[in-house]
């Protein structure tokens, strides 16, 4: 056989198995491949190509070609935010203090009431309070 394995490609590459299986393209695997006994083998040409697949450089992203006038569009972008993060940051702190207002007001009431003694009477107290047994002139009902 003049071809080499998957895992010997591989080894020689310093990647894994899986990372060659990628690499094979279908037109590799038509052209430049053969199965013996299960196995897969591939041709010298199958074997230059997926080295070339694994010796290309991405391509340069346009990211790294930035105009000054696109700078200029992303810092008054950035300056806007700020502005607005600013004031969300004020009104946040207006709100903290109105609610740290509102909870020391409410804890002031709670407190009142727990220190005043007795609370008023609730609706079953008032329906079913003890009544004075004896009659309007003070006798006793029979």
């Amino acid at each position: 056989m003049t071809g080499k394995s998957i895992r010997l490609i591989a080894e020689e590459l310093g990647v894994s198995k899986t990372a060659v299986r990628n690499k094979l393209t279908p037109e590799i695997r038509a052209n430049f491949a053969e199965t013996v006994s299960g196995m897969l083998w591939i041709l010298p040409d199958g074997e230059r190509l997926i080295r070339e697949a694994f010796e290309k450089k991405p391509p340069q992203t346009k990211s790294a070609h930035v105009s000054a006038n696109q700078c200029a569009e992303v810092c008054a972008v950035v300056s806007v935010l700020r502005e607005q993060l600013r004031v969300k940051d004020e009104q946040i702190a207006a709100i903290t203090t109105a609610f740290n207002t509102s909870q020391a007001l409410h804890a002031g009431t709670i407190k009142k009431q727990l220190t005043d003694g007795a609370e008023p009477p609730g609706l079953f107290s008032r329906l079913f309070r003890r009544r004075d047994r004896r009659g309007a002139q003070g006798t006793p009902r029979g």
